[in-house]
């Protein structure tokens, strides 16, 4: 009897299906791995700015849960430039950091050679100075423990308020700081301010009266030793109400109008950002140690609109987007019917 023919030995399922799962591995592991790349940077931050590297003794306790702190942080172009310090940037009041630098002095750091990060701090910094000002300290610290580098601050208009007061109370955050640069900054208070607070306002707005108990402790003493301190200023910024109040006091020739390089120059509160003429300021203070110094800036920033490489398209939308967004926030924003309490890191100073 002849024995029944027999196929070809059957595959197992696992062997069947390996073709195809190979392919999806090979389709999808580089997602798999940018994922993940995610994933464990946002935990490395987490973990720096929770670990016990920073004790009280640097400075008064963050009250932000640092995730919160982590998420807001964006160094979308990375580390590459180990000659130069890292630029950080803060933004004004109802935007984000991205958002006001992205398309203006982004650009004019990355073509200069300079790594930069810039802050969004969730709520478009529509809240509490005081906690606003824990995002920057958090990102200075991450940023150093990165790089090993110090970190230079640029901030515009509220900005001014968060990069001070960051310098001002947390002693680790001020050894790190190289300078510290403001652009129409709210260094003195903001005479506007005064009157919308005649009503409910939001909290920054309170924080940023002339006679404030923030400003007094931001004012009551002279700023820290260890940066070098750029307040720039424009005669002709309207929003701010009278343009002294952007200069921070006793900073002497640190203190500069951009009429002083440009005379004449017409520069408002949101076109600074973008300005051919404050950002050449801005880039002589970065890229020299000691006070600015505007014999060194270019002669030609006062013929430009914008400097080389902006689009004057992006720049000029971005400025019109600019003078929407600040005034929607503070009337859509959360409205409090008195100053935020001074934290009693600050009370001492504010007596």
């Amino acid at each position: 009897m002849t024995a029944p023919r027999q196929g070809p030995p059957r595959a197992s399922l696992a062997e069947q299906f390996a073709p195809a799962l190979h392919l999806v591995w090979r389709r999808t592991a580089p997602w798999v791995r940018r994922c993940a790349g995610v994933v464990l940077a946002a935990a490395a931050v987490v973990a720096t700015l929770a670990g016990p590297a920073y004790a009280a003794d640097t400075g008064p306790a963050l009250q932000t849960s640092p995730e919160v702190l982590a998420s807001a942080l964006k160094c979308p172009t990375g580390f590459h430039h180990p000659d130069k310090e890292v630029v950080l940037l803060g933004a004004g009041t109802g935007l984000w950091g991205t958002e006001t630098y992205a398309k203006g002095l982004d650009v004019v750091l990355s073509n200069a050679g300079f790594d930069w990060c810039a802050i969004d701090v969730p709520d478009r910094l529509l809240g509490d100075v005081q906690t606003n000002t824990e995002f920057t300290v958090a990102a200075v610290r991450w940023i150093h423990h990165q790089t090993g580098r110090p970190v230079s601050l640029v901030s515009h208009s509220q900005g001014a308020m968060v990069a001070r007061w960051a310098v001002q109370w947390w002693p680790d955050v001020r050894a790190t700081v190289d300078h510290v640069i403001t652009i129409e900054g709210a260094n003195q208070g903001v005479p506007t301010t005064n009157a919308l607070c005649a009503i409910p306002c939001i909290p920054p707005y309170w924080q940023a009266r002339i006679g404030s108990d923030f400003m007094t402790a931001m004012n009551s003493d002279p700023m820290p030793a260890g940066p070098v301190y750029t307040a720039i200023s424009s005669i002709t910024d309207v929003v701010n109400g009278a343009p002294t109040v952007n200069f921070i006091p006793g900073n002497g020739s640190g203190n500069v109008y951009v009429q002083d390089k440009c005379p004449g120059r017409p520069v408002d509160h949101m076109q600074s950002v973008f300005d051919a003429a404050e950002l050449g300021i801005v880039m002589d203070a970065l890229t020299h140690p000691g006070q600015v110094d505007l014999t060194r800036v270019s002669d030609a920033v006062c013929g430009q609109l914008y400097p080389a490489g902006i689009n004057p398209i992006d720049a000029t939308t971005s400025i019109a987007s600019f003078y929407v967004k600040t005034p929607s926030g503070a009337v859509l924003g959360k409205k409090a019917t008195a100053e935020p309490p001074l934290r009693p890191y600050a009370q001492a100073a504010e007596r």
